[in-house]
């Protein structure tokens, strides 16, 4: 300490400012060794050095050292006041050691020092918390009993144990109390409530109480926006998500990476991962910086749309931005790799990210195993398996069941047996799909009595029927025209609490549909919208299937791809009519299946029709419409239809799929209408697409790919001169006139 030579002297004050700074930088033994030296110099330590040095202790979890201090301080007749019981008290409470942390409060009362309402509230939030409400809210009125008054930290603690365990209206209440006590809630309280009301799904509820704050003159911060934003991201609801960010900028409030990360989670939870990328652009347009949540939610997204290309180029941008892929954005790309067959790429990057010091887990060997597997290679999971028995690592249920999932696939029914043998000599508890996988390939070989006698082995083992058990069942009595006894265990998975799913439906409607039965298939579907279950695309494909069926005589019978090469609109106009009759109605899932139906049947003046009747009966297509139609356009040479349907889309104010703007410039140009391509071409940069995607979906993966290199270098010019860039990493790739397919590309860039 230089103080000294600067003219000042030390003393208690100096030295505890300094062990202060110390600690809360993380450097207790030098905070430590400052304290012993207190002494050295002549002085000693006072209630305040011993108070930061418990306090200090606490904040890293180290509640028993701060016990001894505590001890020390209290040995050499200094007595604790109540700061210092407070931060022993949060010391407790943030290890969750609530009995601990009320025998402080005791030891403080019995001591003579009274407890404030920090105290309270910490006790209070600890109890909330750990499910303790009843205990919460005694100690609420022994604060009122004491005559304090409660503060906003007390109020919103109580609050919220009451919100996280579903007792909202008694959150309320003491919302409605803590105003009347004349206790203004700040924006931190309505944050928590508008959190706690999106978590537990109640929208409305929260969106309203943004209203009442705004109207009460309080400023929403970023984070009571982005809660409610990703409250509606959550479920699904992205259109109102964004109109909360537009009301939040127009605000003054900017949105930071969270916010921008709940939006993108969004969109490519409804498969609109064109839309996130659109998001990226605009981030970096904000100057915020993507971080590892972005990357790894765009990653996800774009495997689940099959772009696997792309999810591995991003690698390329998170090194742009100085970001280390982690192992969950690994284990997702290796999943996608054997997915798709791409075994020597996901071998690939194993080896790579191994050398980059990051460890295999669980999750990205069981991709490897479940991907060999979906691949038909079963002999090669089996030796990676035996492998990792070897090398000292233990497989677990998840990459049993994979194995078994593929070897039932592959009607090697002794192996799989042997393998759930070997799953519990080990100890490894097979699961409900482990059971239900295997019981599933016995019924299809009819072999019913073994199938029973795993059922019954599933029960002992304490495996319950999940909806896929009981999907798996209902299909068999289904197959061998049972439909009661299906309709008998629909009722049964009710009864035990499960709901049937889409596949459960489409299984039971395809076992109505076989038998004749077609009203009782109507009433399956008007029961499935009652419960919210979308039908999709393969429940109008069956039922389309068994009307066509009936029509033609018992030896001939069209399959549900065929159906919509041969069936007449006016077929399907009838259904539509019969599903009002049965008290279903078409919404606009309901037009986009059959409109996709006929253009994938190339039939696209009776899709033409349908949008049409929708159009009549007040619907809107969307993104999925307009892209069934284009693609059908494209593959019929309509270009100039196809063309005309891109302009409808961006009139409407939404955003086209960039694959639909990929096919049709590709098949201008393989037409050699390449003026047409770049017209469209042109046309992207109003959309606000994401530039790097351009490059990749348009330019590499679309022009590269079919031949057409120089249109893709002339189309790059274009971007160029009207400063619509891709990054440096995008060049690279650019630089090889390939698709990214390996590895290498990221070593390279």
């Amino acid at each position: 300490m230089m103080m000294p030579s600067l003219g000042c002297q030390r003393n208690e004050f100096s030295y505890t400012i300094l062990i202060q700074g110390l600690l809360e930088v993380g450097r207790i033994d030098q905070a430590l060794i400052l304290l012993m030296g207190i002494g050295d110099d002549g002085f000693l330590a006072n209630v305040r050095t011993y108070t930061v040095i418990i306090d200090g202790f606490c904040k890293k979890g180290r509640v028993l050292d701060a016990e001894r201090f505590l001890k020390e301080m209290m040995d050499r007749g200094l007595v604790p006041n109540v700061v210092t019981f407070n931060a022993l008290i949060c010391g407790y409470c943030k290890s969750g050691k609530i009995e601990d942390a009320l025998g402080v409060l005791r030891r403080m009362e019995f001591s003579g020092c009274e407890a404030d309402s920090w105290t309270y509230g910490l006790m209070i939030d600890a109890l909330c918390k750990d499910g303790k409400l009843e205990d919460a809210e005694r100690m609420m009125n022994e604060v009122s009993n004491k005559g304090f008054v409660a503060n906003v930290f007390i109020y919103s603690a109580l609050m919220d144990g009451y919100f996280k365990h579903g007792r909202v209206n008694d959150g309320f209440i003491v919302l409605e109390r803590m105003e009347v006590d004349g206790c203004k809630p700040d924006i931190w309280t309505y944050t928590m409530v508008i959190d706690n009301l999106c978590k537990q799904g109640k929208l409305e509820d929260a969106g309203r109480l943004l209203n009442m704050v705004l109207e009460k003159g309080l400023a929403p911060n970023v984070v009571t926006y982005t809660a409610l934003i990703d409250g509606y991201c959550k479920r699904g609801k992205v259109d109102a998500a964004l109109e909360v960010m537009e009301l939040m900028e127009m605000n003054g409030c900017r949105p930071n990476v969270r916010t921008y990360n709940e939006l993108i989670y969004g969109f490519c939870l409804e498969r609109k991962v064109h839309k996130a990328m659109s998001l990226l652009g605009k981030m970096r347009e904000s100057g915020i910086t993507p971080n590892v949540v972005t990357y790894t939610e765009l990653i996800h997204g774009q495997c689940e749309a099959g772009r696997v290309n792309n999810a591995f180029r991003l690698l390329s941008l998170m090194d742009g931005d100085d970001l280390v892929p982690d192992q969950h954005i690994y284990s997702i790309l290796i999943d996608a790799f054997c997915k798709s067959g791409r075994f020597n790429d996901a071998h690939s990057l194993v080896g790579f990210f191994v050398k980059k010091g990051v460890n295999a887990n669980e999750v990205i060997y069981t991709a490897i195993i479940d991907g060999l597997c979906k691949a038909g290679n079963t002999n090669a999971a089996q030796v990676m398996l035996q492998k990792l028995v070897y090398e000292d690592y233990s497989p677990d249920v998840y990459m049993y069941s994979a194995l078994i999932h593929g070897l039932c696939k592959e009607k090697k029914m002794q192996e799989a047996l042997a393998l759930l043998d070997e799953m519990s000599d080990k100890g490894v508890n097979a699961t409900v799909a482990t059971y239900t996988n295997i019981v599933d390939e016995m019924l299809k070989e009819g072999d019913y009595e073994h199938a029973q006698r795993m059922l019954e082995q599933m029960a002992s083992s304490g495996c319950k029927p999940n909806v896929f058990t009981y999907t798996v069942l209902i299909r068999a009595h289904c197959r061998g025209g049972k439909v009661e006894e299906a309709e008998s265990m629909m009722e049964q998975m009710r009864n035990e609490g499960f709901l049937p799913d889409v596949l459960t439906y489409n299984t039971l409607i395809d076992g109505y549909g076989h038998v004749g039965y077609m009203d009782r298939a109507f009433n399956a579907l008007k029961q499935m919208i009652d419960e919210s279950q979308e039908p999709n695309y393969w429940t109008y494909s069956i039922f389309l299937k068994h009307l066509f069926n009936r029509k033609l005589p018992d030896s001939i019978a069209v399959d549900v791809l065929d159906v919509w090469k041969l069936i007449k609109i006016d077929s399907v106009l009838d259904f539509l009519e019969e599903m009002v009759r049965h008290g279903c109605k078409s919404g606009l899932t309901t037009y986009n299946a059959l409109i996709s139906g006929f253009c994938r049947g190339c039939r696209l003046d009776e899709a033409f029709k349908l949008l049409s009747c929708m159009k009549e009966e007040g619907l809107s297509p969307n993104e999925e419409t307009y892209a069934s139609l284009i693609n059908c356009c494209c593959n019929l040479k309509r270009f100039a239809e196809a063309s005309s349907l891109v302009d409808a889309i961006v009139e409407c104010g939404l955003l086209p799929y960039l694959c639909s703007y990929r096919l049709l410039i590709c098949r201008l140009c393989d037409e050699g209408m390449f003026e047409e391509a770049k017209d469209v071409f042109c046309k992207l940069f109003r959309c606000g697409f994401n530039y790097d995607e351009i490059a990749w979906e348009v330019l590499l993966d679309g022009l590269c790919r079919n031949g057409h290199v120089d249109v893709a270098l002339n189309l790059l010019a274009i971007m160029e001169e009207r400063n619509f860039r891709p990054s440096r990493q995008t060049y690279v790739m650019m630089d090889n006139y390939i698709p990214v397919n390996s590895v290498e590309v990221l070593s390279e860039s």
